[in-house]
């Protein structure tokens, strides 16, 4: 991992468990280094703070190599729980408040869910951004301007079920 990546990592992890643990959300700031060997992409919490995924990814710089591009889950100690190796680096991910359910969307149109013990829950061909509803076990996905212009979101159950997909607002709307 190149040392400022690794030192950048670190300053997020302590910041968020600072952020924490002044919430109350955490008995104290723990301070742990885990090495990804790669650029840190995105970073989410439970509210608990005993699950931290983590993507990353790193271009090789080698045309005939693919990127290295995963998720991963790390414990409130800063160890690999398991890691779930992606086609394309991560555009964007969210998880569930309690941290159960994690999901992520990839820049090869892909949106995959996974559980907190890193099996996949399901998949769909979806660009966008992910966002999870807790409150009402709802993930809200935003597609992008580049892809589906004539829908602005979607909405899909815990389980992956589409319940409502919002079409381009009109006039009328």
């Amino acid at each position: 991992m190149h040392r400022t990546a690794q030192i950048i990592f670190l300053i997020a992890v302590i910041a968020v468990f600072q952020t924490l643990a002044n919430a109350g959300a955490v008995p104290a700031c723990r301070k742990w280094v885990a090495p990804i060997h790669a650029h840190l992409s995105y970073l989410n919490i439970s509210d608990d703070g005993k699950r931290i995924y983590v993507s990353s990814s790193a271009d090789h710089g080698n045309s005939n190599k693919a990127i290295d591009s995963r998720v991963r889950m790390l414990s409130e100690n800063g160890k690999t729980s398991w890691s779930y190796w992606t086609t394309k680096p991560v555009r964007s991910q969210t998880t569930t408040k309690s941290g159960e359910q994690f999901a992520f969307s990839t820049y090869d149109n892909h949106l995959i869910s996974l559980n907190h013990l890193g099996k996949k829950l399901w998949q769909k061909e979806l660009f966008g951004k992910p966002v999870f509803f807790s409150s009402i076990k709802k993930l809200l996905f935003f597609h992008d301007d580049d892809t589906d212009t004539d829908t602005l979101f979607t909405v899909l159950a815990y389980d992956g079920k589409e319940t409502l997909q919002k079409k381009s607002i009109t006039k009328n709307d």
